[in-house]
């Protein structure tokens, strides 16, 4: 039986961005990292990391450049410390409720803010990319539909609209790890237009919880994401919280599914693309 899916959405830019200061690394954590550099002073788009660290460890090592306050996950008062500090840098509500165990030795969160409206063309009204592609197996027919939403800076916001989810997996997979010219490659036989700007009216708040381990120190750290994202006929609003923390006892990694692509309703697929990488990722039900 499937579960039923919701809609989410992630910052993998803030998720690489704190592995790499807990001592991961790997070629995506080095994009990531440049990203962040050539992103630092674009007003559009924001990010504010801060390292949590308990009172009674012993916790001495540096976590990247990332700054960092010793609380006491125990006590609510300082715990309330971390929830004013995010809703210090959010521009919304993020539902983080000190959300953190009380055996908590550090938790590293960054908040990851966009907000850009959509880049006006000639005749002075937003437009947007519409790719098609038609592919046939005897008498099934597939129709992936690929828009592509250029905001007034260097940023594009990209729906996956499938009439056929079956092919949706691997297109948002190859947008995902690839970037967006690797996934519009693979849409032949394709035709391109550009048309006036018709934005769906998409709203998300989500949390998303997952277990992962970060080799390079062996210890297991818990990530939580919570997430919101507007998007309108205007522009495009979004807020990421991410956290990556780790207990004094850590469980083992409990392997999870990956819920994402089990339900068989139609839903969007969304990525915010910034020099061919997707910045936010996201999944819409309507």
């Amino acid at each position: 039986m499937l579960r039923k899916a919701s809609s989410w959405v992630s910052s993998p830019l803030a998720v690489h961005l704190l592995l790499g200061a807990a001592g991961a690394s790997g070629p995506s954590i080095d994009k990531y990292a440049q990203l962040s550099k050539l992103l630092a002073k674009d007003e559009r788009n924001t990010l504010r990391s801060r390292v949590f660290i308990a009172s009674s460890s012993e916790e001495q090592r540096k976590y990247g450049d990332l700054e960092s306050q010793h609380v006491d996950f125990r006590n609510d008062a300082d715990s309330n410390t971390i929830s004013d500090w995010i809703n210090q840098h959010a521009e919304e509500t993020m539902g983080f409720k000190n959300d953190f165990p009380m055996d908590t030795r550090i938790a590293l969160t960054n908040i990851h803010r966009f907000k850009d409206t959509w880049k006006e063309f000639n005749n002075g009204s937003p437009c947007m990319k519409l790719y098609n592609s038609f592919n046939y197996t005897q008498d099934v027919k597939y129709e992936t539909r690929m828009l592509e939403l250029p905001t007034s800076g260097d940023f594009k916001l990209v729906l996956l609209v499938p009439n056929e989810t079956d092919v949706l997996p691997e297109l948002f997979s190859k947008l995902r790890n690839e970037g967006l010219e690797a996934a519009a490659s693979c849409l032949q036989p394709m035709f391109t237009t550009t048309t006036r700007l018709e934005a769906p009216s998409i709203s998300i708040c989500s949390k998303i919880i997952r277990e992962q381990e970060i080799v390079t120190k062996s210890f297991t750290a818990t990530g939580l994401q919570y997430g919101n994202i507007k998007i309108s006929d205007e522009g495009i609003d979004i807020n990421v919280l991410t956290c990556l923390y780790s207990t004094v006892d850590s469980a083992p990694i409990k392997k999870e599914e990956d819920m994402s692509f089990l339900e068989k309703r139609p839903c969007f697929f969304i990525a915010l693309i910034f020099k061919d990488t997707p910045i936010f990722l996201g999944q819409y039900y309507p």
